[in-house]
């Protein structure tokens, strides 16, 4: 992918591993989230993208668009059956 003024963040739960856990932690359960395989957030600056990929990963998906509109970013969201979500603006990659 080419960027020119904006970042690429991406977040998943493949690094950072020990057994069954990462460090990707549901708020609520306080226990590894295994509902999304990864995350990648494109935004104007790389500290808003690293944060917001790390937001929606371990969010319920009725708050990426929300998380979008606020922070004005365009996520690509891969999950476990290989499937993906992503914001029309994100670059079709697949």
């Amino acid at each position: 992918m080419e960027l020119s003024n904006r970042a690429l963040a991406s977040s998943s739960a493949n690094k950072r591993r020990f057994r069954n856990f990462h460090h990707l932690l549901d708020a609520v359960a306080a226990i590894p989230t295994n509902e999304i395989l990864a995350v990648s957030v494109l935004a104007d600056q790389a500290a808003v993208a690293d944060a917001c990929a790390t937001a929606i990963f371990v969010s319920p998906s009725k708050f990426w668009p929300v998380i979008a509109r606020e922070f004005k970013i365009d996520y690509l969201v891969v999950l476990p059956d290989l499937s993906y979500q992503k914001t029309d603006d994100f670059p079709e990659l697949f």
